[in-house]
């Protein structure tokens, strides 16, 4: 699961609430918020290649 920590789109702590409901999962944090996407767009790449580089790393279905 990606999580930019400095999202300010919801309340604090409501994302990880919600992504608590799809059962067990690993939580890579990374820096930024909602937008980070658009603004730093690498800070994203070089999350998801961290996820998907990791061994232990299993798909959510």
């Amino acid at each position: 699961m990606l999580f930019c920590k400095d999202d300010r789109s919801l309340p604090p702590g409501t994302y990880l609430k919600m992504v608590q409901s799809l059962g067990t999962y690993e939580l890579i944090e990374c820096p930024g918020g909602h937008e980070t996407l658009f603004i730093n767009p690498k800070i994203i790449a070089d999350a998801l290649t961290k996820i998907t580089t990791n061994p232990t790393f299993h798909a959510i279905a």
